[in-house]
């Protein structure tokens, strides 16, 4: 990553880096025996995933239709880390010094085993020589996205970078490294909680001029970060996902997979609440594809995994106090096990005495519903919205809301008041043993079942049924 510090640190807030003093090699504070490589121990990956790879082994045969939604409601939910290039893979040995230094808490007071320097500051390191190793402590005080670098090596410098953590108990946790080739910048991304963190810097090849490293720790980043690269998207649940997310600087891209493991349709969408267009959201399909609002994925096989990225629009500074909302996954198809009724003891009006309009739903104080919401290979979907919307002559007409579950069922109760009525018949109706003549005096009504996340091109919903208020019946001798 050749260039200058401001175009390689992703994660530093301009307004609070700045750049420290020189520090030298010769210094004994900083450069000693127990801050040699050969005192943390830690274990390295074997391999890492390069994106391109992943990339490639993804179909490009995805169909993406642009369709409007219903309405704009959504409810939201999530975000994960990206990799870094490994020259080698390193492994430290475990020594006497390491297992010296026993069970430190972070509750108690930390004494560094290198020299303590600042976050969001570029340091100076001069005077190093060829095998040479450095160490330095920085601590981390909240979650943040936070950026090790070391940049400006000389034409014959060569330098790895590791970045660790001290954990509780003593131990080491590697959280990423960089071995690049020549004096290319090195860069190790990392997600980094509350906690005591090192630099450790290896000098492949030093003729002594000064390098420059820090670490640019940024806490604007969402619950869902790191999920910087293809190879570390936040992996979302089979099913529907609506994610909140935000771009934590100008550098910052989120990526996201979803896999369609039974080939069914697959919905995508961004929502800009400040409308202020900040961000832009892709698909891969052999190349990024921009999506332009909802859009539903179809496919020619299951099992397929689509991976979208969100990132943010040049032209619109970044707020990292703007979230977006990603809807992404499995599509409302169809719904069934539709059912609204009342009380079941009800001396019901049939179509013979009152036809017009029929009252097909009648219930006196209690209206229950439910509903099934399925995918299009016909699995239920949790997490959507359903809203029965009802009203009567004498009875307001009001949204009455549920969330599907696990089974893909949303159901509701709904508790009517007495009525004096402004219709009366007689009626025959079942009942008690046989057929009985009835006086019923009822107010007329209707209900009718939408589902705000699901497409209008899906045509889910139910349309206005009448309803039947039943106020009051008396059996006639």
């Amino acid at each position: 990553m050749a260039g200058s510090l401001s175009s390689i640190v992703l994660a530093a807030d301009a307004s609070v880096f700045t750049v420290g003093d020189s520090v030298s090699s010769a210094d004994t504070r900083i450069l000693s025996a127990k801050e040699t490589r050969n005192s943390f121990s830690y274990s390295a990956p074997t391999k890492q995933i390069d994106d391109d790879d992943i990339l490639q082994r993804i179909p490009s045969d995805i169909y993406m239709e642009s369709v409007p939604k219903n309405n704009e409601q959504l409810q939201p939910s999530f975000r994960a880390q990206t990799p870094t290039q490994l020259k080698t893979n390193r492994k430290a040995t475990i020594d006497s010094a390491t297992e010296a230094l026993g069970s430190m808490s972070q509750a108690t007071a930390y004494t560094p085993l290198c020299s303590t320097l600042s976050i969001n500051t570029a340091y100076s390191l001069n005077g190093t020589v060829s095998g040479g190793q450095y160490c330095f402590h920085f601590e981390v005080t909240e979650r943040a996205k936070t950026e090790a670098f070391l940049i400006g090596q000389a034409a014959s410098t060569d330098f790895a970078l590791t970045l660790l953590r001290h954990e509780d108990d003593g131990s080491f946790t590697y959280m990423g490294g960089s071995d690049l080739a020549g004096n290319a910048n090195e860069s190790v991304l990392a997600l980094t909680e509350y906690g005591q963190y090192y630099w450790l810097l290896d000098a492949n090849s030093s003729d002594g001029s000064a390098i420059t490293f820090g670490a640019a720790v940024n806490t604007a980043a969402d619950s869902h970060e790191l999920n910087d690269s293809v190879a570390m998207a936040t992996v979302l649940a089979d099913g529907r996902n609506v994610v909140y997310g935000n771009m934590d600087g100008a550098t910052d891209v989120d990526y996201f997979l979803f896999t369609s493991l039974r080939g069914q349709n697959v919905e995508i969408n961004l929502e800009d609440f400040y409308g202020s267009d900040e961000w832009i959201i892709e698909i891969w399909n052999g190349g990024w594809t921009p999506v332009t609002g909802p859009s539903r994925l179809t496919f020619s096989s299951s099992g397929v995994g689509v991976y979208a990225r969100v990132r943010p629009n040049p032209l619109v500074a970044v707020n990292p106090t703007h979230d977006y909302v990603l809807t992404f996954g499995s599509s409302i198809d169809h719904i069934g096990n539709i059912e609204v009724e009342g009380e079941p003891n009800l001396a019901r009006i049939t179509y013979t005495y009152w036809s017009t309009p029929y009252m097909t739903t009648q219930a006196h104080n209690l209206l229950e519903w439910s509903v099934r919401v399925f995918d299009s290979s016909n699995q239920p979907l949790s997490g959507v919205t359903a809203i029965l919307a009802m009203g009567t002559e004498d009875i307001a007409a009001s949204n009455y809301t549920a969330i599907t579950d696990s089974n893909g069922t949303a159901s509701g109760i709904i508790t009517l008041p007495d009525c004096s009525g402004n219709h009366g018949i007689q009626h025959q109706s079942f009942g008690f043993g046989g057929q009985y003549w009835w006086s019923s005096t009822f107010d007329l009504g209707a209900w009718a079942m939408a589902f705000p996340e699901s497409m209008l091109i899906d045509d889910v919903g139910v349309s206005s049924v009448i309803l039947g208020h039943i106020c009051k019946q008396t059996l006639i001798p």
